[in-house]
């Protein structure tokens, strides 16, 4: 068993070795739009580089340079099934190729197959998510529905959402706007006073604090948006609606 103090050791000779042969790590930007390509569902587009070209540029995972290349399809192979899962493919559909996939690769033999084998699974799933999405305006607002909650102690800005949806920045405002009724500003206003409202009711969090939690540019600000959702103040709301047992806790428990 590797220990902590025995893997922080490893750790640093890994280093130290790959600063000696000036290693270079694949640009964080690929992997991001090569993801992006399969969350996106864009599988005409989706590639992987030639694995003597990545050679140069990789740690190695194994001395072995079958079995280093072999780590890396796997890899590679897990975060395209999660990318997949991300733009909206179904879990277990995901998990099905994937593990496919991964089983194929116990039986390959040459560094071409393997080669063949990673750029086929992520081309497929990124099939697989453009299939899925045919048509599907209702999947695109839940998509944006679920960015928005995910994120929804942050400031959130449209273009990230449009960015993890896949979609045109402005096409995403009018279908959302059309299916749904509101903007996507006031959708974000309206979960998170949502939020607060819960905040307000089970917690005994300041509103000071609440509005800084929910990325609201001041109190004020956060009073203004308050009450043009809900019709009161927040402090005349948490004296409304405070749960009574959180309210009479004994504070010294």
């Amino acid at each position: 068993m590797v220990y902590s103090n025995d893997l922080d050791k490893l750790v640093t000779e890994y280093q130290l070795n790959n600063s000696e042969a000036r290693l270079l790590r694949l640009p964080m930007e690929n992997e991001k739009l090569f993801l992006m390509k399969i969350r996106q569902g864009d599988y005409r587009n989706v590639s992987f580089s030639q694995f003597d070209a990545l050679e140069e540029k990789m740690g190695p995972l194994s001395k072995d340079r079958f079995k280093h290349f072999e780590y890396t399809t796997v890899t590679a192979i897990s975060l395209a099934c999660r990318a997949a899962i991300d733009g909206g493919l179904a879990p277990d559909l995901a998990y099905d190729i994937s593990d496919t996939a991964l089983q194929k690769l116990c039986q390959i033999k040459s560094l071409d197959e393997m080669h063949t084998l990673l750029v086929d699974t992520c081309q497929f799933l990124a099939k697989k998510v453009y299939l899925s999405r045919q048509g599907k305006s209702s999947y695109i607002i839940e998509q944006c529905k679920v960015y928005i909650q995910r994120n929804i102690f942050q400031r959130i800005k449209l273009t990230e959402i449009s960015e993890f949806v896949g979609v045109n920045a402005s096409y995403l405002s009018r279908i959302f706007s059309e299916k749904t009724g509101m903007t996507i500003h006031n959708y974000i206003q309206k979960q998170k006073i949502e939020t607060a409202c819960h905040l307000l009711k089970h917690s005994d969090r300041s509103i000071v604090d609440i509005s800084l939690y929910l990325s609201f540019q001041s109190q004020s600000n956060f009073t203004t948006v308050f009450k043009k959702w809900v019709k009161l103040t927040p402090s005349d709301y948490r004296n409304q609606y405070r749960t009574v047992d959180f309210a009479t806790k004994d504070k010294s428990i």
